[in-house]
């Protein structure tokens, strides 16, 4: 301290640590229960999806379909909590399950016009990304 106001304050810090990937990798986070619990939700998403494409039976959109819902499987299941409460995927956000909901709205529109899928399919993607790559978050 030396007496001036300015040097009597404790430092403060403004900018956040910037988080990285956890020893091992993203792919160290994921366990069995994870995929069990999307293998658990795909026949159900699959379905979902695919009465809100209407049934369109042309092998593209069947694709479309399946990959989305394989999207969206993925973004559910890394939600199930980690055994290890120190470690963990981030839990906030709402852009990862608005884009599920979007993709699947995407969906409605296949038996239109094919480009909806694959707009859906990168969307859903991107969802996945900010899932587990986003590190926008304080944990």
């Amino acid at each position: 301290m030396t007496g001036e106001r300015v040097h009597d304050f404790q430092r403060v810090e403004v900018i956040p640590p910037v988080s990285s990937a956890p020893t091992g990798g993203w792919r160290s986070l994921w366990q069995l229960r994870h995929t069990i619990a999307s293998m658990a939700v795909l026949p159900g998403l699959i379905a979902l999806n695919w009465l809100i494409a209407q049934g369109d039976m042309s092998v593209a959109a069947i694709g479309l379909v399946f990959a989305v819902s394989l999207a969206q499987a993925l973004v559910v299941a890394s939600f199930v909590p980690q055994r290890e409460s120190n470690v963990g995927i981030v839990v906030c956000g709402a852009i990862p399950p608005a884009t599920m909901f979007a993709a699947s709205i995407l969906l409605s529109e296949l038996p239109t016009d094919l480009t909806f899928g694959f707009l859906a399919v990168a969307l859903a993607g991107t969802g996945v990304a900010f899932r587990f790559f986003a590190t926008t978050c304080n944990t």
